[in-house]
């Protein structure tokens, strides 16, 4: 009995442990002589609903999802996409966490990509490719000199690492659209 506890006690530890070390890693330079930084955007609650339903069904087996998200109109057709923020405990390493890119279909949502180790701040650029806004995804951590990527649109979705190839390293994001700041829990399904 005395072993559990103890072997409890110490995976809580190194677990807080592991949290604190992530938050020491430095952010990355996101403003530039033509940076804009926007606030966190309003939207209704019926749109975090949805948001967070999907992130349940994207995260099924993960039982803490945090999570921070924005609009943008990357293709230009006036219908606003989604840059979803997904972290959380056994998610994130330490080159960050998950950012998601989704377009509305449905009555629900569909992938136009999902991007790993990426940290906040995120955004777009005012450049484009193959139809779609570029992303400013912010890099640092893991062994990752610090920076803004800029991440293309192949015609089917968004590159999966913003640290590679065909990434590239830019100056700062043009329109930043999840700001630096601290994740919400997804709601447990009613």
């Amino acid at each position: 009995m005395k072993n559990q506890i103890s072997n409890k006690v110490l995976a809580v530890s190194a677990m807080l442990c592991a949290f604190g070390l992530a938050g020491c890693a430095e952010p990355a330079a996101v403003t530039g002589d033509t940076a804009q930084q926007s606030g966190p955007i309003e939207v209704a609650a019926d749109t975090d609903r949805l948001v967070e339903a999907f992130l349940r069904s994207e995260y099924p087996d993960t039982a803490t999802v945090l999570y921070s998200y924005g609009r943008a109109d990357l293709d230009g057709v006036g219908d606003e996409e989604y840059l979803v923020y997904a972290g959380g405990p056994m998610m994130c390493g330490s080159g960050g966490c998950n950012l998601l890119v989704l377009k509305t279909a449905d009555g629900g949502f569909t992938k136009l990509g999902s991007l790993t180790v990426s940290q906040l701040p995120v955004g777009v650029l005012s450049t484009s490719t193959n139809g779609m806004k570029d992303l400013g995804v912010s890099v640092y951590g893991g062994g990752q000199e610090p920076g803004i990527m800029k991440v293309p649109f192949d015609g089917a979705k968004y590159a999966s690492n913003p640290t590679v190839e065909p990434a590239t390293k830019v100056g700062s994001i043009d329109l930043v659209i999840i700001p630096e700041g601290e994740l919400k829990p997804v709601a447990s399904a009613e």
